[in-house]
């Protein structure tokens, strides 16, 4: 069966793309050998206008819970294209690729969030410390 067909617009780092299917979607993802906008990824597909898409914004723009979506993203694809486990397997909330722990790097401790008795920590926003140091 196939589930896409055409020729992309413009050139990827096959090297460093990847896809899979998860839960019956198909998950690209591609690196693309100019960063640039692109209109659309198949030629013959809608097309965007990429005039209107604000390219400025900085991720310290977002609010904290876009900012960590933004991070674990990069960071899970980092993790994927270096064959390491996932942020969600390394806190234990994901299949793990080994036994119980997953494989660390050397120096780094894992700790089960499940068992982290965190009765009485207060947890401090990072921005409002941020400001209040300027």
């Amino acid at each position: 069966k196939t589930v896409l067909e055409g020729a992309l617009v413009h050139r990827i780092q096959k090297n460093e793309s990847t896809w899979s299917l998860e839960g019956g979607t198909l998950v690209l993802i591609l690196e693309k050998a100019t960063k640039s906008w692109w209109e659309t990824v198949i030629t013959g597909d809608d097309e965007i206008d990429t005039d209107l898409v604000d390219s400025t914004t900085k991720i310290h723009d977002y609010d904290e819970a876009t900012q960590g979506a933004i991070r674990k993203i990069f960071f899970d694809h980092r993790q994927d294209r270096l064959g390491l486990p996932s942020s969600d397997e390394i806190l234990g909330k994901g299949k793990q690729k080994g036994g119980e722990i997953p494989t660390l790097p050397q120096g780094v401790k894992f700790i089960n969030p499940n068992k982290l008795d965190t009765q009485g920590v207060e947890f401090i926003d990072s921005n409002k410390v941020e400001k209040a140091n300027e």
